[in-house]
């Protein structure tokens, strides 16, 4: 299906970002980006396609399924990770203007994952959605590493939890799939010499770095980071995945700063479900800098 009211001028946009975070050529991102968008190529979008200057209506009048469609297309065709072409996506033809959503930013990279990396699995298989049963904690969604005596699950503070084989209920009906609240919710910003910020995760790993009128720039978690003040968005013991009421003022705060998709350090979550040996969510950026070997 072609889509309507993309102009050429926001795919050349999403092209060049897209080159910029990938080793990817910008004609391969021309004509990739093209067809997952309707075109038979990048020369049939420059001969049919919408040619007016400024930003797209698309994302408003369409539904959340197409941007999950699109950038699963764009993520398999380019073979970029499902996170970087949502990055890229939400930035240029699914850009909805000046304040980010980050509650469907969220939906679309979960729906994305599901397509590609994560699909849906069985019953009390690995990387299954399960649910808890177990005091003060009943009815948390909980992703499935290992069932057994004792089962092995994947929380938002926890990459490695045990609990009991019955306090686990896997479900007959599969559940969405959910993003671990420390892939992306920051602890913390590093203040740089130069003024910029840097906001890091609770394993103190960098995630973005905001610099005043420029779109937010995802950061290798593995960098090493000069600065010459730190603070913290919400002290030890009151962040969202110790206390969920303060997850909105956690969202509310990315949004704030123009952060509309996820960083470099959610690539980690499908070798988190997949490969046992990533014993905890502090070994992760040091994981993710070995596959860039």
């Amino acid at each position: 299906m072609r889509l309507p009211n993309l102009t050429i001028g926001n795919v050349d946009k999403a092209a060049k970002m897209l080159a910029q975070e990938s080793a990817l050529s910008l004609s391969q991102c021309r004509e990739t980006i093209s067809k997952a968008i309707g075109f038979k190529d990048y020369f049939d979008l420059k001969r049919n396609g919408v040619s007016k200057t400024g930003q797209s209506s698309f994302a408003d009048s369409h539904s959340m399924e197409v941007e999950i469609t699109t950038t699963v297309l764009v993520s398999h065709h380019l073979k970029v990770s499902p996170v970087t072409a949502h990055h890229v996506l939400s930035n240029t033809l699914f850009y909805r203007g000046p304040t980010p959503n980050m509650e469907q930013a969220l939906k679309v990279i979960s729906g994305v994952f599901e397509r590609t990396v994560l699909p849906q699995q069985g019953w009390r298989q690995p990387g299954q959605i399960g649910i808890l049963k177990s005091p003060g904690r009943n009815g948390e969604h909980v992703i499935l590493r290992e069932f057994g005596q004792p089962t092995r699950i994947i929380t938002h503070n926890s990459i490695n939890a045990i609990v009991a084989d019955y306090e686990y209920i896997g479900p007959r009906k599969s559940l969405p799939l959910f993003i671990p609240m420390r892939l992306y919710i920051p602890y913390g910003i590093w203040t740089e010499h130069d003024g910029s910020r840097v906001l890091f995760s609770r394993d103190y790993f960098p995630m973005w770095r905001l610099r005043e009128g420029q779109t937010p720039e995802r950061m290798n978690p593995w960098e090493w980071i000069k600065f010459v003040e730190q603070t913290w968005i919400l002290p030890e013991g009151e962040m969202p995945w110790d206390k969920p009421d303060n997850f909105d003022g956690c969202v509310h705060f990315l949004e704030r700063e123009g952060i509309r998709s996820f960083p470099l350090l959610l690539d980690a979550l499908p070798m988190i479900v997949k490969d046992s040996f990533v014993g905890e969510y502090s070994n992760v950026a040091k994981e993710l800098e070995a596959l860039t070997r």
